[in-house]
Parts: C-alpha cells; sequence; structure tokens
C-alpha cells in the first residue's frame, strides 16, 4: 500500500518561494560587473556623459496573497534611467536600499485593490509607485524613470 503524502497551501507556497529564490540568486548578475562599470566610468571609458543610462535591478520577488486568499508569486526586473554619471554612481551606491524599498512597498501595496483589480497588476499604477521609491530613497533629479523589463505573476 502505498501512503498519500498531502501538503498544505503554506507548504507549498513556501516551497515555491524558496526555489525561486533560489534560482534568481544563482542566476542574478554578479556584483562585480556593477564594479566595472563603476571603474569604467570614473576614468570615462563606457559611459557617455551626454547620454542617458539605464541601471538593472537584480530581479525582485515577492510573494503575496490576493484578495481571495489565493497565494501568487509576482516577480519584476526593472531598470532605473539616470542622465549622468554621478547619478549613476549614487544609484549604484544605494542599490541595495532601492531593493529594500521596493520589497517593503510592494508587500504593502500588493494587496491593495488599486494596484492589483481581478487578480492583475495594474502596471501604470505600480510604475508611478516605483518612481515615487525611487525618487524618496534616492532624491529629487537622481533618477529619471523606472523601466519594467518584465512583470510575472504566477499562481502557486
Amino acid at each position: 500500500m502505498k501512503k498519500r503524502i498531502r501538503f498544505s497551501i503554506y507548504q507549498l507556497f513556501i516551497a515555491a518561494f524558496l526555489s525561486l529564490a533560489l534560482s534568481f540568486s544563482i542566476a542574478s548578475p554578479s556584483f562585480a560587473a556593477d564594479e566595472e562599470k563603476a571603474e569604467a566610468s570614473e576614468e570615462g571609458g563606457f559611459f557617455n556623459t551626454n547620454k542617458i543610462n539605464y541601471i538593472s535591478m537584480n530581479p525582485i520577488v515577492v510573494p503575496i496573497l490576493s484578495s481571495n486568499g489565493e497565494p501568487q508569486i509576482v516577480t519584476l526586473v526593472i531598470a532605473i534611467e539616470v542622465k549622468d554619471s554621478d547619478s549613476e554612481e549614487k544609484v549604484l551606491e544605494n542599490k541595495i536600499r532601492l531593493t529594500d524599498a521596493y520589497i517593503t512597498d510592494m508587500y504593502g501595496v500588493l494587496d491593495n485593490n488599486r494596484i492589483v483589480r481581478n487578480g492583475f497588476i495594474n502596471v501604470k499604477a505600480l510604475k508611478a509607485r516605483l518612481n515615487k521609491i525611487t525618487t524618496r530613497v534616492l532624491g529629487e533629479d537622481v533618477a529619471s524613470n523606472i523601466m519594467i523589463k518584465a512583470l510575472q505573476q504566477r499562481r502557486v
């Protein structure tokens, strides 16, 4: 006789979240590339001061419970648009603070009906929220815009 193993939704949700977090930590780009960019920008290498630059952030993974109780995992990949090398350096220095601020805010706001309606994320509202957080963390005139490169919702 075979025994049936039963898992609760909570256990499945945690297992899925941990597996996604592990896969993103393995696949995320190393900090060495960021250091090379910073060194090159100091030497006047990679970046032209008249050109708009984009700084890619590591993927942000946030588990949420929808209003009807269904667990979901939201994955967000963004880039921050900066106008000059000074702004770029400030963003690179505050990358961890930005990620923390995004995750902290998204935990509270993704359960809000203004951002998530009928199970889908309102991208315009989310982008406006991310721009507001970026301005709050970095200050005015550092980042000109947030570019959403990828947004994925997955039910667990």
